[in-house]
């Protein structure tokens, strides 16, 4: 599915008011250009443990995977990432990441595009990266209350008592 960088992202929801707290970044297709450059050994690691980490917290998930159309024939999208000495399968999860005033959304093929095809996320979005704080702490937690759409509001204090476990060994 192609989203055009910074755009609202209608994926999740179809409503305006929901839409302009969710922005859209990495949702690639094959026909359309994209920004290219390279962001970094530690900007790209900061993209993947932030990834790791929120992935146990996203308020929703996909119900099947998603194909690399820039691949032939789709050949990287079984690809798996690793964190921690976790493996995570790219293609069917979601990165919401606290900005200024809305949550970027990114899928979690973003890890395999900047990889893989040199996509350059936006800078903004890479600021919001570099600023984030600890996935599930207080301050992750406040940043996320004050930039996502008002009926997920409070969702990562109870997403992360439910996993405190998982917490424990990724941390």
């Amino acid at each position: 599915m192609f989203i055009p960088d910074l755009a609202p992202c209608r994926y999740f929801f179809k409503d305006d008011v929901t839409a302009t707290k969710l922005i859209a970044v990495g949702w690639l297709e094959g026909s359309h250009p994209y920004p290219q450059g390279a962001i970094g050994d530690e900007l790209f690691e900061r993209l993947v443990e932030v990834m790791a980490l929120s992935f146990w917290i996203a308020p929703v998930q996909s119900l099947g995977g998603h194909r690399c159309s820039l691949c032939p024939d789709g050949e990287r999208e079984q690809e798996k990432f690793s964190f921690r000495g976790r493996r995570f399968g790219m293609g069917a999860a979601n990165l919401f990441l606290p900005g200024e005033a809305a949550l970027f959304v990114a899928p979690s093929l973003a890890i395999h595009y900047v990889r893989d095809h040199f996509y350059r996320p936006p800078e903004a979005f890479c600021q919001a990266l570099r600023s984030c704080p600890t996935v599930g702490s207080e301050e992750y937690n406040v940043r996320w209350d004050a930039a996502c759409p008002p009926r997920w509001r409070g969702y990562v204090y109870k997403a992360v008592e439910r996993s405190r476990e998982m917490w424990k060994q990724l941390l």
